[in-house]
Formats: C-alpha cells, sequence, structure tokens
C-alpha cells in the first residue's frame, strides 16, 4: 500500500557557505512513512509511547525561525467517552511532535 520511497520536496538552505545543500538532517520521520512508531513525546493528543501511524511528511519554510521544519502527519488511537476506539490523525511539527522548543 504504500511504497518504499516518497518523492518529498528538498529542504534547501540559502547561505554564503553552503548555497543550495540539501539539509537531510532534518528528515529524521521521512524515512518511516508508512510506519509505525512510538510518541516520542506528551502532546494534548495522545501520551508518550502511543504508537503512531506516519502517514505523510513535508517541510515548510519558517521565517521566523530562518530554517525547515519538518512536519509530520500521523494516525493515533483516541477513546471515546462512549468507550469505543477510533482513530484520528494530524500533522505535527517535528517539534510539537518532540516537545522541543522553538
Amino acid at each position: 500500500m504504500y511504497p518504499l520511497y516518497y518523492l518529498v520536496p528538498s529542504p534547501y538552505i540559502n547561505n554564503h557557505y553552503t548555497q543550495n545543500n540539501q539539509r537531510s538532517d532534518q528528515r529524521k520521520y521521512q524515512p518511516s512513512i508508512g510506519k509505525m512508531i512510538s510518541a516520542p513525546a506528551n502532546t494534548s493528543y495522545f501520551p508518550r509511547e502511543t504508537k503512531l501511524f506516519i502517514h505523510n511528511v513535508r517541510f515548510e519554510y519558517d521565517s521566523s525561525l530562518g530554517d525547515w521544519i519538518e512536519f509530520i502527519y500521523v494516525v493515533y488511537p483516541v477513546k471515546r467517552g462512549s468507550g469505543a476506539c477510533s482513530i484520528d490523525g494530524r500533522w505535527f511539527s517535528i517539534r510539537e511532535l518532540e516537545e522541543t522548543a522553538y
């Protein structure tokens, strides 16, 4: 269902020393597309160690940080008020998913 490789726009940095060098260090979750991982930190949507399915990855440039940020679309289980279990999904920035400061 999920191919081994996805074409994802490459994040580049543009400065005087390393113009247009690919930022492979920012592709932490891209190799995990189509795989299950354990949540690295607590979020308001699920606790740490929840099993997450990585559905997609994208990169966005944040001008306030002056750098690229990896965004991960994860699917995760949700226990409803009735006790029924279902799934939900949403985009998380790598910083939000890992509880790292900007």
